[in-house]
């Protein structure tokens, strides 16, 4: 890579997720849980839209994809991975919290090593982190063993060989998915306590086999 590279557009709001997946931290520190899970699904929407532009500008580059994985880790892995142990009321069950970072890490390292052009080969991490930020805002007491079976689910489905659709795939989209994540986003944007139904029907299109 050229050192005088300077940041396009895209590399940009990557670092405007960076930004947003540390503002959530900070949020959290401040026991501030609504603030910041709203700073991770900004930063979901940070992520669809850097990743739009580069393809749009014709401006992918590896160094675009690093840069990517290194926001996404902090964005989606630790952030939603801190915002867990809140959840957690027992404290021998927080140690579970950590599984989604390390998880995460794992999956943003295959993705860069991999040239996979029509979809995803496991659960995208901005789908499990922003599974999980969206569990804040449906404003109840999880039950913890159903918070631990969720936590080893989304971080299994990161490192698995599901295939997951992704929205630019050419010759691979799923029409019909796409309009119900709309349909579904939507629904959660009119009643917050719903914003988890868009990350629920995301994850559950890869076990359905409907990516295939």
């Amino acid at each position: 890579m050229n050192g005088k590279r300077l940041p396009t557009i895209p590399d940009s709001i990557t670092l405007l997720n960076l930004l947003l997946g540390f503002m959530a931290i900070l949020f959290i520190l401040e026991d501030k849980p609504t603030q910041a899970a709203s700073m991770i699904l900004l930063a979901v929407l940070a992520d669809i839209f850097d990743g739009f532009l580069a393809r749009r500008n014709g401006s992918v580059s590896r160094f675009g994809r690093e840069l990517d994985s290194l926001a996404d880790l902090v964005s989606f892995g630790v952030a939603p991975g801190v915002i867990l142990y809140t959840l957690f009321t027992h404290p021998k069950l927080a140690v579970f919290s950590a599984i989604i970072p390390v998880c995460g890490a794992l999956r943003l390292a295959r993705f860069n090593v991999m040239d996979d052009k029509s979809g995803f080969t496991g659960l995208p991490i901005p789908a499990a982190g922003g599974f999980i930020a969206s569990l804040v805002f449906l404003g109840v007491v999880l039950n913890q063993f159903l918070l631990v079976a969720l936590t080893v689910m989304l971080s299994a489905l990161m490192v698995s060989e599901i295939r997951y659709f992704k929205y630019s795939s050419k010759g691979g989209s799923k029409p019909f998915m796409v309009y119900l994540l709309a349909i579904s986003t939507v629904i959660g944007l009119v009643d917050e306590r719903m914003l988890v139904l868009p990350f629920i029907i995301y994850t559950l299109s890869g076990l359905s086999g409907l990516n295939q």
